[in-house]
């Protein structure tokens, strides 16, 4: 993905791609997008689960989602709309709380062709209005079509998700989902594998088998995806010191945190800060 500021001046920005730095490699998504194919197909996987991304489909990651691109034809492209973190944080808070719930369920094909057609209707509304800079209020239509999007995913995805919980017989998956809820849940409190599999009352090395299956990675990882994109947040949204960043994600001390946070990015958390801020 191309480096962003932390605080920029756009409310979204449009990445048109083929997907290449996706192919065959788990990214984890820190921020909310749409994706929308707009040339060929592409198998995709999300959070493990196996999707088909068509020409004409699109749908919402969110944050903390784990995307790869698993195979594609060979004329495949798509956009991304990836929404800026003040952008997110004005919408986010003016929306009901079952309708983010839903967003995790999004996927691309799960729309019927009417459903996908009224949703695109609304990203290309989006991707208009934002090139026009001297569009009277601007801002605010801008925001009226994303909480319309979000809204329209919820109404896609919100009659899937109680069949999907209740009729599914996929007693893996199912874990792995359950897995993904609880890195977000509990990655501030520990990032200890083991207190993991002991929530989901599993064995630690039958987490580490099913977990490497389906997503070619460790739990381990798997979690400080998410420590990782928390503290990327707290650097490029607050003012608060690596110190108390570090507390608040449960590190011993903030040398701890630095050397975590140098490992699992590259650049130390003030390096950080001082490229994107």
């Amino acid at each position: 993905m191309k480096k962003r500021n932390a605080e920029p001046e756009y409310d979204f920005e449009i990445t048109y791609t083929t997907g290449s730095e996706f192919s065959l490699k788990n990214t984890f998504i820190t921020d909310y997008q749409i994706l929308r194919c707009t040339q060929g197909e592409a198998i995709i996987s999300v959070n493990s689960q196996i999707r088909k991304f068509a020409t004409d489909s699109n749908f919402l990651l969110s944050e903390g989602a784990l995307f790869k691109i698993v195979e594609h034809s060979d004329d495949f492209k798509f956009t991304i709309i990836c929404f800026s973190i003040l952008f997110l944080n004005e919408i986010l808070p003016i929306i009901d709380n079952k309708v983010v719930e839903s967003f995790r369920y999004s996927a691309p094909d799960i729309c019927n062709e009417e459903q996908s057609n009224l949703m695109n209707l609304t990203i290309d509304q989006l991707i208009l209005i934002n090139k026009d800079k001297d569009y009277a209020y601007r801002h605010r239509i801008i925001q009226n079509l994303a909480v319309n999007y979000l809204y329209q995913v919820y109404e896609v995805t919100h009659r899937h998700v109680d069949s999907v919980v209740a009729t599914s017989s996929n007693y893996v998956g199912n874990i792995i989902n359950q897995f993904f809820l609880l890195c977000t849940e509990h990655h501030t409190q520990t990032r200890n594998a083991t207190d993991y599999a002991n929530m989901l009352n599993i064995s630690t090395r039958y987490l580490y088998k099913i977990v490497n299956e389906a997503v070619a990675d460790t739990p381990k990882k798997m979690i400080n995806y998410y420590v990782s994109g928390t503290a990327k947040k707290m650097l490029l949204t607050t003012t608060m010191s690596n110190q108390q960043i570090a507390d608040l994600l449960n590190f011993s001390d903030q040398s701890n945190f630095s050397q975590f946070f140098k490992r699992n990015v590259g650049v130390s958390p003030t390096e950080f800060r001082n490229i994107y801020k």
